[in-house]
């Protein structure tokens, strides 16, 4: 996401750092973005957590919890605008192929194989 960055209008706490135009754990390629959306849409709480991102603490993982309740309404909004963003980044990716037409290639390459190695 470096390329159209997200602003959040709040300072970051000693625990978060900006990096890439992401707002990441300090030491970590986590984001608050990752911890927020984990959180709130599969409700995985700080314990949980541990076992989602085994690279982070629980302390570290409490402190984002800290900072994220006391801005809530601002870490929301990030997140909702950072959502947004991923889904338009995604709809302007062109597609590749299917895993259909992926098997479909592999059979024909087979069969032109099998075809030029036949002798008779």
């Amino acid at each position: 996401m470096a390329t159209n960055p997200i602003p959040l209008n709040v300072p970051l706490p000693d625990i978060l750092e900006e990096v890439d135009g992401e707002y990441r754990v300090k030491g970590h390629r986590i984001s608050l973005f990752h911890i927020v959306s984990s959180y709130n849409e599969r409700w995985i709480g700080p314990h949980g957590m541990v076992f989602h991102y085994p690279t982070l603490s629980l302390y570290e993982i409490e402190k984002v919890f800290e900072f994220y309740h006391a801005n809530e309404a601002a870490v929301n909004d990030f997140a909702r605008r950072y959502r947004a963003e991923l889904t338009r980044i995604e709809a302007a990716t062109p597609r590749g192929p299917s895993r259909a037409e992926l098997l479909a290639r592999m059979d024909e390459r087979t069969r032109a194989r099998f075809l030029a190695a036949d002798p008779g």
